[in-house]
């Protein structure tokens, strides 16, 4: 009789065990979902900052999306500084983008706008070819255009 209630706990232990093991992964990959929502959510809402800077001042578009080479002195010090903006936010979204590959195909867009961006801007472009390891990144992207 002991035999058997012993026997019973030890199977009663090893579903609970199973169960536990069950609610844990379930809970890993709950979580893990969340942790890509918000990572691609954070690097959106950065692009989106720039962005606005942009909206803001629309002179500041063609810099970054239609290959406008700045006149010497022409809103430069805007120019270089929504460049590097918009570098760190795209070399962001390149690095998520990477330690994140397998798990989420909706960050993949990432390295493809930041290629976008660098044959279109030359200020960007630039900026990635003095500074690589600034943007090591955009600099392999910007390596394999050429």
């Amino acid at each position: 009789m002991l035999d058997t209630i012993g026997v019973a706990a030890v199977v009663v232990s090893v579903l609970l065990l199973a169960w536990q093991s069950y609610l844990l992964r379930k809970q890993t990959e709950l979580q893990t979902q969340v942790a890509l929502a918000t990572a691609g959510d954070d690097n959106m809402a950065l692009l989106h900052g720039v962005l606005g800077r942009l909206v803001d001042n629309p002179a500041l578009r063609p810099y970054f999306y239609e290959g406008v080479v700045p006149a010497h002195g022409a809103s430069g010090g805007a120019v270089a500084t929504v460049a590097e903006m918009l570098a760190d936010c795209v070399e962001s979204g390149c690095e998520t983008a990477n330690s994140l590959r397998f798990a989420s195909p909706r960050l993949a867009g990432w390295p493809a706008y930041g290629q976008f961006l660098l044959q279109q801007s030359p200020v960007l472009n630039e900026l990635v070819s003095t500074q690589p390891e600034w943007y090591p990144r955009l600099h392999a992207l910007r390596t394999k255009l050429e």
